[in-house]
C-alpha cells in the first residue's frame, strides 16, 4: 500500500505540472523556426551546472533520466522529487542591431524511488524541443501608381510551440557491477509557424500563410551502466544509452488563405546514441565526460517547395537536417568532509559543452539551406544542502549558464544566453522501518 501511494503521489505531481510546462517554453530564437525547434538537453538539478553530463553518472540521491540504468542505484530508503526552473536573459546581435529579452520557465520535474533491492523506478516530464520567435522586416519594392509613392512591403514571421515528454522508467541491477534500464515516454505538443506580407498600398493583396502540426508519438530509451571499484574510495562508472528513432504518424498542414494542404507521416525522431564516463574519489570529487550522436541526416520533415513550373508544393522530404554531435565535460568538488556543519555539505560544479547543429538554415538573401549555428555552453554552480534533524538529504541546486550560438556564416544572428537555473531536490526517507526496543 505504501508503494502504491508513493507511485500515485509522484504521478499526481507530474500531471499537475503538465499544463505549466506546455504553456510557455520561454524560447525566443529565430533558429527555432527550423526543424522541430531548439532541442532540450534533458538536464536536471544535479547536472545543470555540469553542462548536462549524465550517461556515465549514478548516485543514490540523484534521478538521472539521461540514462535509465542509473535508477537501479537510487537509495533504497529514499523517495526523491526534483523540480527546477530557469530565468533567462537573451541577447541577439546582427550587424549593429542588438535586442534583449528576458523569460522565465518551469523546466522539468522528476521523481525516483526503489521498488525492490535491485530495481529503481522514475517518472517525470522533460522538454524535448521549443519553438518561439517573432521577427519583422520592411523593404521598398516598387512605385505605387494609385498613391504616387513607393510601396513598402512588411514581412512578419511568428513561431510558437514545442514538444514535451512524460516518461516512466525502471532500472534493474542483475549483478553488483552492472545495471540496465529503460524509459517509455509519450511525446506531444504543437509546432506552429505563420507568415504575413502586408503592403502600404491597400490595393495590393496581402499574403497570409501558416504551417500547423500537433505531433504525438512514443519514445523508447534503453540504458546500460557498469560500476568499476578502483579501491581507496575511487569508482569508475561507464554508461551508454540508445533512443529509438522512428517515423511519427501525424500530419502537418500548410494553410494559404483558405486553402489547406496536408501531408501524412510528416515527422521523424532520430536514432540517438550516448556514451559517458565518470570517476569519483571519496564521494568528494566527480569528473564526468559525455558524447552524444543524433542521426538527424535521414529524418523526414514537411517542407514547402516550388517546382519547375512555379507551382508551390508541400511535401515530406529528407536532406534538411544533418547529424548532430554533442561533447560535454563536468566536474563536481566538495572541499570539506561531511560532519555537523552546513558548509561541509556544499558542493561546487563546473561544466563545458559543444553542440553541432542538426538543422540547416537559410543564408540571408537566398533560399539555399546551409549549416546552422554551433552552440558553446559554459556552466558553474553549487549544491546547497537543506539541513534538518535527519541530516542534509534534500538540497537546492543553483547553476549559472552562459551559452553562445555562433553562426556558420556572416549575416546570421548571433545569440548569447545567460541563465539562472534553480532546482530543488526533495529527498525524503520514506521507506525506513522504525523500531522501539
Amino acid at each position: 500500500m505504501k508503494l502504491s501511494r508513493t507511485l500515485l503521489a509522484a504521478l499526481a505531481a507530474v500531471l499537475i505540472l503538465l499544463p505549466a510546462t506546455a504553456e510557455d517554453n520561454g524560447m525566443i530564437s529565430p533558429y527555432s523556426r527550423y526543424g522541430i525547434g531548439k532541442l532540450g538537453t534533458r538536464q536536471v538539478g544535479f547536472n545543470s551546472a555540469m553542462a548536462g553530463v549524465g550517461f556515465g553518472t549514478s548516485r543514490g540521491n540523484e534521478v538521472n533520466p539521461l540514462n535509465p540504468a542509473s535508477y537501479a542505484q537510487i537509495d533504497s530508503l529514499s523517495f526523491i522529487f526534483d523540480i527546477g526552473g530557469s530565468l533567462q536573459q537573451s541577447i541577439y546581435k546582427s550587424g549593429g542591431a542588438r535586442i534583449n529579452a528576458t523569460t522565465a520557465t518551469l523546466d522539468y520535474a522528476t521523481a525516483g524511488f526503489k521498488v525492490s533491492r535491485r530495481v529503481g523506478v522514475s517518472v517525470g516530464i522533460l522538454p524535448l524541443s521549443a519553438v518561439g520567435y517573432s521577427t519583422m522586416s520592411s523593404k521598398t519594392i516598387s512605385e505605387s501608381y494609385s498613391q504616387g509613392s513607393d510601396v513598402v512591403a512588411t514581412s512578419a514571421y511568428v513561431g510558437e510551440g514545442g514538444l514535451q515528454e512524460v516518461y516512466l522508467g525502471a532500472g534493474w541491477m542483475p549483478c553488483r557491477y552492472v545495471s540496465v534500464g529503460a524509459n517509455i515516454g509519450f511525446v506531444w505538443g504543437s509546432i506552429n509557424h505563420s507568415s504575413a506580407i502586408t503592403y502600404s498600398d491597400a490595393s495590393v493583396t496581402s499574403s497570409l500563410r501558416s504551417y500547423q502540426s500537433s505531433p504525438r508519438t512514443y519514445k523508447l530509451d534503453l540504458g546500460l551502466q557498469g560500476y568499476i571499484p578502483l579501491g581507496e574510495g575511487n569508482r569508475l562508472v561507464a554508461g551508454a544509452s540508445y533512443s529509438l528513432g522512428h517515423k511519427i504518424n501525424r500530419r502537418a498542414d500548410m494553410i494559404v488563405s483558405l486553402d489547406t494542404t496536408s501531408v501524412a507521416n510528416a515527422f521523424q525522431l532520430p536514432h540517438t546514441i550516448g556514451a559517458g564516463l565518470s570517476w569519483e574519489h571519496n564521494g568528494r570529487l566527480r569528473v564526468a565526460a559525455d558524447y552524444e550522436f543524433q542521426k538527424w541526416g535521414e529524418c523526414r520533415y514537411p517542407w514547402a517547395t516550388t517546382d519547375a513550373y512555379g507551382k508551390e508544393q508541400y511535401k515530406v522530404q529528407q536532406g534538411n537536417f544533418r547529424d548532430s554531435h554533442r561533447f560535454a565535460l563536468g566536474v563536481e568538488y566538495r572541499p570539506l568532509g561531511k560532519g555537523m556543519k552546513w558548509r561541509e555539505y556544499v558542493s561546487y560544479r563546473l561544466g563545458f559543452a559543444v553542440t553541432t547543429p542538426y538543422a540547416n538554415v537559410a543564408r540571408p538573401g537566398t533560399a539555399a539551406l546551409e549549416k546552422g549555428p554551433m552552440s558553446y555552453l559554459a556552466t558553474a554552480g553549487v549544491n546547497l544542502p537543506i539541513m534538518n534533524l535527519f541530516g542534509a538529504r534534500s538540497s537546492v541546486n543553483i547553476a549559472l549558464q552562459y551559452e553562445r550560438v555562433q553562426p556558420a556564416f556572416a549575416g546570421q544572428i548571433k545569440e548569447n544566453y545567460l541563465r539562472l537555473c534553480v532546482g530543488v531536490n526533495f529527498n525524503e526517507e520514506w521507506f525506513s522501518q522504525w523500531r522501539v526496543h
